[in-house]
């Protein structure tokens, strides 16, 4: 029930989200703290391959092209049938990061849990990612990879 409810509405928040900063100004300060919400859409490739549809919010300090901070995301694999979350810091020079996170799977059936790691190439407002993770039941490991895009708006900027 938790899935059914929660990812729509992470979605919706993350189109209806009201504006408070804008992107042209954060770029001209070059530094600061963002918070950024948005989108995921992408594919996860694994047994039963399908596509992935979920938000991910991030709390970034951007400070003459370096960046670093921490995200959190939620995500449908379609695939699977299965949700999951995930959570960890992120860091970067330019357009070029990388993440890694605990991830956690939300299911009926037993929760597996393990780790994911993704490289991001960033234009600002929409990051192309490609990575591998791990979710561990029992001593039995699976082992996944994905890509995709995620479309970052601003929702605040601290300087």
């Amino acid at each position: 029930m938790l899935r059914r409810v929660a990812l729509p509405l992470v979605v919706a928040l993350a189109v209806c989200a009201p504006r408070v900063a804008r992107a042209d100004g954060f770029l001209e300060e070059g530094s600061g703290y963002a918070l950024l919400l948005g989108p995921n859409i992408g594919g996860s490739f694994h047994s039963k391959p399908g596509a992935l549809l979920g938000a991910e919010l991030s709390f970034v300090h951007f400070d003459d092209g370096i960046w670093f901070g921490f995200y959190g995301d939620i995500l449908q694999d379609l695939g699977l049938k299965r949700a999951r979350y995930s959570v960890g810091p992120e860091m970067g020079i330019g357009p070029f990061g990388i993440d890694v996170g605990y991830l956690r799977e939300l299911s009926d059936e037993a929760p597996r849990q393990g780790y994911r790691i993704r490289g991001l190439l960033s234009a600002f407002l929409v990051s192309a990612y490609l990575g591998a993770g791990t979710l561990v039941q029992d001593q039995q490991k699976f082992h996944f990879r994905e890509g995709g895009l995620l479309f970052k708006m601003p929702l605040a900027h601290f300087f």
